[in-house]
């Protein structure tokens, strides 16, 4: 069920990684296909990525500012060196002459890029769509360890306050703020939080723990129905499509959290099921959960180089690829294709990514630093403690 992290030398959990692996390719087929099950998909997927965070996250040990260093390494560090990465390709490309940019947002230079993203928090680099949840994760995971802090590690208390601080945001926060863009980049913090505690809060069950370390699949089916069998119920019946992007969690506000609380532990019920008693596919998804930030970062690319070769082929015109995501009128085969395609692509560039050292650190794969950055803050405090 474990295995250690080359890079960190710590326990890692195998079924989080196919977890991640399930949840990211869930996320680029809802970026390429249509239709009811994507529905489905859109009211579990991204509140998946919270969750998994907040169960693989140990809010309990170590102080605030050794976690809050290592965060900035994993999170911020990726976020930040990826967006400028984009932002200064796509600075460079439209110094060629005769460029005709495939991508939105080709009216604002460089230098205007980045004071939007230190202004209101907005990437106006179209291949990073996703890349809104970086942002929105550590503001997330730093509000739960504090949480986890202030209720000195009771999971009851940290989740009943975690709903509380939800249902005030959602009604409180209910009003047009397109104005004040980082009122909505807060009001969807206080959003997700609540799926990073609630993952917290799942690992530490008895009951939970019981459940996947029993001989029997018995015990993950049953959850895994339930959880299924509620989720199918209030996509499919109800017509509920979360957009966490949009700040759109449609009321009732329960039957919207009940959906997704349900979908996220259908995965994980789902996620050991697969890692305990179906090797065969356990690795496939285990490979694209290490992956997961790279397919995160380079599947809309991947989309968009593929539509370039349609129009090459003249199965497209060139203005109707302007979209980040496959263009109207794509057979549901074709966007298979886009699904395969996106994802290869960014498994070629995570791959790209562990073959160089720099690399690996910058995009959060390599937290040598971090840690060791963690470490030396932490003996800090602790010499300002004793001084104390």
């Amino acid at each position: 069920m474990k295995h250690m992290n080359e890079t960190t030398k710590s326990v890692r959990l195998d079924y989080a990684d196919v977890f991640k692996g399930i949840a990211i390719l869930l996320m680029v087929i809802g970026h390429c296909c249509y239709g009811p099950m994507i529905t489905f998909i859109y009211l579990f997927h991204m509140p998946a990525f919270f969750f998994i965070s907040g169960y693989c996250s140990k809010f309990e040990k170590g102080n605030f500012s050794s976690f809050l260093v290592k965060k900035i390494f994993s999170i911020l560090v990726p976020f930040f060196f990826i967006t400028f990465l984009f932002i200064s390709i796509k600075a460079l490309l439209t110094l060629i002459p005769g460029y005709i940019s495939p991508f939105e947002y080709t009216e604002f230079g460089y230098w205007d890029s980045v004071k939007m993203l230190f202004l209101n928090g907005k990437v106006l680099t179209q291949p990073l769509g996703a890349f809104w949840f970086l942002p929105a994760l550590f503001f997330a995971v730093i509000f739960a360890k504090l949480l986890v802090i202030a209720c000195r590690g009771n999971i009851g208390l940290v989740y009943v306050l975690s709903l509380i601080v939800l249902i005030v945001a959602f009604y409180l926060l209910s009003f047009d703020y397109s104005q004040y863009i980082w009122i909505m980049r807060a009001k969807r913090v206080l959003l997700v939080q609540h799926y990073v505690c609630l993952g917290y809060v799942i690992r530490n069950l008895f009951i939970w723990q019981k459940a996947k370390e029993a001989n029997k699949p018995w015990a993950l089916l049953v959850i895994f129905a339930i959880c299924t069998t509620i989720a199918s119920l209030i996509a499919f019946k109800d017509e509920v499509m979360l957009s966490i992007v949009g700040n759109s969690f449609p009321q009732p506000l329960w039957k919207t959290m009940l959906g997704s609380c349900a979908g996220v532990i259908m995965l994980l019920a789902l996620s050991v099921l697969i890692s305990r008693f179906i090797p065969i596919i356990k690795k496939f998804f285990m490979y694209l959960g290490k992956a997961s930030l790279a397919i995160m970062t380079f599947h809309f690319l991947g989309i968009k180089l593929f539509s370039l070769l349609l129009v090459a082929f003249n199965a497209f015109s060139y203005e109707s690829i302007f979209v980040v995501t496959p263009p109207d009128g794509s057979s549901w085969w074709l966007r298979l294709i886009y699904v395969v395609i996106a994802t290869a692509f960014s498994a070629g560039c995570y791959e790209g990514i562990r073959r160089i050292p720099i690399a690996q650190c910058l995009f959060g794969y390599d937290q040598r630093w971090g840690n060791y950055l963690a470490k030396r803050v932490d003996n800090l405090v602790n010499k300002v403690k004793q001084a104390n």
